[in-house]
């Protein structure tokens, strides 16, 4: 998705990079069922939705190994990769169930690129899962760059992956700003140097306010009038 720019036309000069799950889409659902096929096979019991969702944030790995301890389960690596294996497998076979995007997701994405920012997505997700997403949504017309858990660059909290979206968007991390909506978020941009905004409606087990972002908002329409504190 990263966009190359000619010697006629000039970078943008502002950036919103966004978070995936739980900041600009509802994949909860999809999560849960695609983890509970792979528990289920593996002879584990399965989780509720909304205590998968609890579990959503630092990546696929960390979310069976989770899953197990919830059952009291002290899992080994191979046993986790096994389990992550077969969950991978099940969610890119029915990625786009019942996930959608947050309200007011589509119409903010227009209207940053309407106001000439380039939009970048950094997530913990697989690439191929959150391109599928992306588009079956018709989302990913406004992403510029896409930086996801395997694309090279580690895993959030690790800031290398958002330094690479904001690299792969041509615009110097001070001019942009990640959105997202979980602690894991929160210490990725403030090791990368980047500011960030907190969605009060995703899937942090932590109170929005006490996140420690910039500042915080409860509908993603609010977030547009939020970058007069950043620019």
């Amino acid at each position: 998705m990263r966009v190359e720019y000619t010697s006629g036309r000039v970078p943008p000069s502002r950036a919103v990079i966004f978070d995936l799950d739980g900041t600009l889409v509802d994949t909860a659902d999809d999560i849960a069922s695609a983890l509970n096929a792979a528990l289920r096979a593996n002879g584990f019991r399965p989780l509720t939705s909304q205590r998968v969702q609890k579990l959503v944030g630092n990546g696929a790995s960390v979310l069976v190994e989770e899953a197990l301890r919830i059952q009291g389960v002290k899992s080994s690596p191979e046993q986790v990769k096994k389990i992550k294996e077969h969950y991978l497998n099940s969610y890119c076979a029915k990625p786009v169930v019942a996930t959608k995007a947050f309200p007011f997701a589509a119409e903010v994405l227009a209207t940053l690129a309407a106001r000439r920012f380039a939009i970048g997505i950094c997530t913990n997700k697989p690439e191929k899962l959150a391109h599928i997403i992306l588009q079956r949504l018709g989302l990913d017309v406004y992403i510029e760059a896409l930086v996801a858990s395997d694309s090279g660059y580690g895993q959030k909290p690790n800031p290398r992956p958002l330094l690479a979206c904001a690299w792969e968007l041509e615009v110097p991390p001070t001019r942009c700003v990640y959105v997202g909506d979980h602690s894991v978020d929160v210490q990725t941009a403030r090791s990368a140097g980047i500011p960030i905004v907190a969605v009060g409606f995703g899937y942090s087990t932590v109170p929005v306010h006490d996140l420690g972002a910039d500042c915080s908002i409860d509908c993603l329409s609010e977030f547009p009038d939020t970058l007069s504190n950043f620019y």
